[in-house]
Formats: structure tokens, sequence, C-alpha cells
């Protein structure tokens, strides 16, 4: 017995004692890196990263790999082989697909440091790419290929926000006013919008959400939002960056993986739930795996797991990172989904173990698209 038979045998004894079934496989642990770094904020004057420098720092919010990445090439894969045979490749390709490559993460980080650079100009007379905070999806890491839009926090003067507080109706929508003249100048042919709270401009390969905000006392950053009348809100994307590299880092570099892998099942199926709220449900279903799991990174049982986790939590709610007076409510409009979705994927998982290449990755593809190869080597 090998010593990967023999740490199969280790874990499929920990499933029967756990009662969670033993339909699934056990990789070989990879040589993966951990996950990089968490991205700064541009908080002073003096940085003048190039767009180069955005780009890098977009790139070390997202995991990387050092093992070379398996792929389907011109050679047929074979459609059936021994139990677990093509699982670990199989993901390996779907983690590479999600990746942004560098051509995205270059054009992200030149859109918004131009962008940068045009608001600093008009608010702090200086053409340095400072004052903004990258948040979202790319902030935390967890953005996936291709990207449909970026967002980013601009830090406007302090003193404004007693000027726009003061206006008697909807001074939120004239914040957002003057926050996109300068951006109109600079980008005259491309379309800008105010909308709540951001002022969008859509780039043809990519849209960027400008959020306007002021540094709060206490912590966080207090934003606008125009709609209905207007009103003000205190957000912490530092404390949810944070919280996700943290998390990452407590369960082997697999929460930001996983989250991706969620998200593309979202957007390939069209799932009615908001980014944010898959990455909280995968920190959360990764907390009920077992310990060889993660360990051993076995996507296919943690997919099969985080979906009826998922499921689980319909209509379940979850507090904001930071903000504990913010209750954000899941609703179960996307439950018919996630069901759906996790029938196919314990089908998958079945196929897996039988080693039967065609039929697992039929299964995963219904899941992922065609981001997930159909026949893994």
């Amino acid at each position: 017995m090998n010593n990967w038979d023999r740490a199969r045998s280790v874990t499929q004894n920990e499933f029967s004692r756990s009662g969670l079934g033993s339909d699934g496989f056990l990789h070989r642990p990879g040589a993966l890196s951990a996950a990089g770094e968490a991205l700064g904020s541009r908080s002073t004057a003096s940085d003048k990263r190039t767009a180069g420098g955005f780009a890098a720092a977009l790139s070390n919010g997202l995991p990387s790999y050092t093992n070379a990445l398996v792929r389907l090439s011109d050679t047929i894969a074979p459609t059936r082989a021994e139990p677990w045979r093509f699982a670990h490749s199989r993901f390996r390709s779907l983690e590479a697909a999600l990746r942004p490559n560098q051509n995205h993460l270059v054009d992200a980080g030149t859109k918004i440091a131009g962008i940068a650079r045009s608001l600093n100009k008009r608010f702090y007379g200086t053409a340095h790419d400072c004052n903004t905070q990258l948040v979202g999806s790319w902030g935390k890491g967890t953005v996936i290929s291709p990207a449909n839009d970026a967002d980013i926090i601009y830090l406007l003067p302090t003193d404004l926000f007693a000027r726009y507080d003061a206006y008697e109706s909807n001074g939120q929508s004239a914040l957002l006013q003057l926050v996109k003249r300068p951006l109109a100048d600079r980008h005259a042919r491309t379309k800008i919008k105010g909308d709540r709270q951001v002022v969008a401009l859509e780039f043809n390969s990519l849209m960027i959400e400008v959020v306007p905000g002021f540094v709060a006392e206490g912590g966080g950053v207090i934003i606008c939002d125009a709609a209905e009348g207007g009103s003000w809100k205190v957000v912490d994307s530092l404390a949810e960056r944070q919280r996700i590299e943290e998390a990452d880092r407590k369960y082997n570099g697999l929460l930001k993986p996983t989250a991706m892998m969620l998200k593309q099942w979202k957007r390939n199926c069209n799932v009615p739930i908001k980014s944010f709220m898959l990455e909280r449900l995968a920190e959360e279903a990764l907390s009920t795996m077992p310990a060889l799991w993660l360990e051993h990174r076995c996507f296919d049982w943690i997919i099969r797991e985080a979906l009826s986790y998922t499921c689980r939590r319909a209509d379940g709610v979850f507090l904001m990172a930071g903000r504990d007076d913010e209750i954000i409510r899941l609703g179960s409009d996307w439950r018919p989904k996630a069901e759906s979705a996790h029938r196919r994927s314990v089908r998958a998982c079945e196929n897996e173990k039988v080693g039967d290449n065609r039929a697992a990755g039929d299964d995963w593809q219904k899941i992922f698209g065609m981001a997930i190869p159909l026949l893994a080597m």
C-alpha cells in the first residue's frame, strides 16, 4: 500500500466516524502555495505606483499556484480509470480557469490608476494614484475571470462631508455628480452614470464602480446612497477583507478558491444570490468539514458539502464583518438552483469515485460550465 492509499484509508475511516459518508476522493497533497497578502489601500500622497503596480497588487490578492496546472490538450483523455483518478486535475484546471490572467490585471490596474489620478487632480491638486481602496471581490481576492466589474472606494477630503450633509434634499446625489464631473472630462468617450452609491464607468472591457466616501470616526468609511431622498451609510471593507484573509489561512488556503467556485456556479446558472453572501457561506461550510478534506484539498467533496450547507441556510441571516448592527438576510429565491446543483454534485462525486471521467465531467459542467474540463487528464 503506497502513501496515498494509506492516507485515503485513514480519511475513509474518519469519514465513517464523522457520519458524513465516504463517496468522494482523496487528493495527493500538492505544493499549492498559500493565498497572497491582502491588498492595501492607497492612502498617502507619496504613493506613486504605476498601473503595473496596481496590477501587481491585484495579483497579490488572488490565490497563487506553484505546481504546473493540468490542462486538457490535444491528447485524448481516458474516459474510465481507477477511482478518483481525475478529480484532482479537474479541479486544478477549474482553479486556473477562474483566476484572472495578467492581461486582466494590467487592464484593471491601468483603469483604476487613471481614475485615481483624475480625481486626485480635482480634489487634492496632485496626479498621484492614492486615496483609493480596492474593495469587493477584487479587494478580497475572490474575483473570477472574466471579471465584469471592479469596485473602488475613493476617499474625499473630509470637509466636503459637512457641506453635502447640510443639503435639505439629497446631498448624496449632488455628491455623486461632483465626483462624476472630473471623470467625464477625462473619459469623454466612456459612458458614465451616477447610481445610488457609485459613479460607474462603462469601459469596453470592464466596468469600474467608484464609491465616494469619507473616513469615519471610529473606523470604516461613510458612503452615500442617493436612493429615496438620500442617506449615509458606514461600511468597513477592510474588516471584510481581513475576515476573508484570516479564514483563508485558517482553512488551508481553501476559502478563496471555494468562494470563487461558488461564484462560477452563480454566474453559469444565473443564481439570484449576491457574491459576498457566497463568500460567507463558503467560510461557514468549510468550518463544518473534516480536517483531512482541507489538508488534501478534496474539492469535489468540498463543493458537494458547500452546496448542501448553502441549501440549509436558506432564509438565514448573518452579521457583516466589522458591523454588528448590519444584519444580512440571505433569502431563499436561489434555493431551488442550489438544490439542483447539489444533486448534480452528488452524482459527480459518485462518478469520480468509480473513475468515470466523462460522466463526472458532464455533471460538473452543468454546475460550472466550460470553466471545468469535461475530460480531465
